[in-house]
This record gives structure tokens, C-alpha cells and sequence, in this order.
């Protein structure tokens, strides 16, 4: 066995440092990402103005979906797409030109008990569902990583890691209210000059 040494190493500065640089090469503006975070801390504090990032869980989301826009990019000519609308910034996972369907990559530490309709997904929704309005289309296919599967072994281990899809079909009216809640979060960030 070799000799083994500890070295300094913060890993949470790094993932931090590789999240900045990630975040260097967006579009300046106002992104949608930014508003929805506001408008849930708002919805539901509790659960969204928490303590501090969790840089390396987002590490971890950003792989699973950058690397799934990069493969299929390969594969399919496709991949992530930044588009714009009322002066908001949004970057898709993907999309399915033939389909006419938004492509969104999530990975959670969410049970995969909870349907997927559930509160518990609710800024998912909203998300995808902008995205669909931008593009015209009522239809998108959800592709979710659950790191601990459903948290179903117990016991401090939470369970295996699985991967489900969906085809979510939203509703005109859906995606109406949806940007409506959107532009008056931006309106009020803009106002408080957020």
C-alpha cells in the first residue's frame, strides 16, 4: 500500500469557485433562474431560504444535466438552448424539434415517492412550463435523476439512485398564469432594484 498524506483541500469553496466560472459564461440580464428562486423563497420560505448553497449538490445537478444536453447534443444535433422573452434569460436542457417538446434534465435528492404533481416539484413546473410558452408548445418530457431513490432501505442508507421520465402536458391557461407570476416577480425585483 502506498504512503498516504491528507492535503488541505475545501471542497465546498471548490465546487463554489466551479460554479461562479459555470455561471461566467451566461448571457447578461435578468434569468429566469434568479426570479423563480426569489418568487419561492417568498412562496414557501421555509423550504427555499434555508441555510447556506449547497454547492456541491449543485455540482452534482449541473453534471447530470450538462451532460445529458452534451450527449444527446452529439447524438441529435440538439442540445441547450438560450432563449429569451419580455426581457427574461432562459436556458433549456434541450429540445425535440420533431416532437415540438422542451427536454428539461433535473437531479434532486427529493423522494421519487412523490409524484411528480406533488408541491414538491412545484418550481419545476413553473420552470418548464415558461420554457414551453417561449417555444410555443404545451408539451415537455421531464427526465429526473433521484440520488436516494425513494429513501426506501432506511437505517442512514437512503436508497438506490433512479432515473424516471415523464411527458408533461400543460395546459394554455397554465402557462398564462404561470408567466403572469413570473413578470410580476421581475417587476418587483426591478422596483426594489434587486
Amino acid at each position: 500500500m502506498p504512503q498516504a498524506r491528507p492535503l488541505a483541500y475545501d471542497f465546498e469553496s471548490a465546487c463554489k469557485r466551479w460554479q461562479e466560472e459555470r455561471s461566467r459564461g451566461r448571457s447578461r440580464g435578468r434569468h429566469l433562474s434568479e426570479i423563480l428562486k426569489r418568487l419561492m423563497k417568498r412562496i414557501d420560505p421555509e423550504r427555499f431560504s434555508g441555510g447556506g448553497l449547497d454547492y456541491a449538490l449543485f455540482q452534482g445537478g449541473f453534471i447530470w444535466e450538462d451532460t445529458n444536453s452534451m450527449i444527446l447534443g452529439q447524438q441529435l444535433g440538439s442540445g441547450q438552448i438560450e432563449t429569451e422573452k419580455d426581457g427574461i434569460l432562459m436556458t433549456l436542457d434541450d429540445f425535440d424539434a420533431e416532437r415540438w417538446r422542451v427536454i428539461e434534465y433535473k437531479s434532486t435528492k427529493i423522494s421519487s415517492k412523490n409524484p411528480i404533481r406533488s408541491s414538491s416539484f412545484y418550481h419545476w413546473h413553473v420552470q418548464i412550463g415558461c420554457y414551453c410558452l417561449t417555444l410555443d408548445t404545451l408539451e415537455a418530457e421531464l427526465v429526473v435523476r433521484f440520488d436516494n431513490g425513494g429513501y426506501e432501505l432506511g437505517g442512514g442508507r437512503f436508497g438506490k439512485t433512479v432515473g424516471k421520465k415523464w411527458l408533461l402536458i400543460f395546459t394554455k391557461r397554465e402557462l398564462r398564469e404561470y408567466w403572469t407570476m413570473i413578470l410580476r416577480e421581475r417587476d418587483r425585483m426591478d422596483e426594489e432594484g434587486a
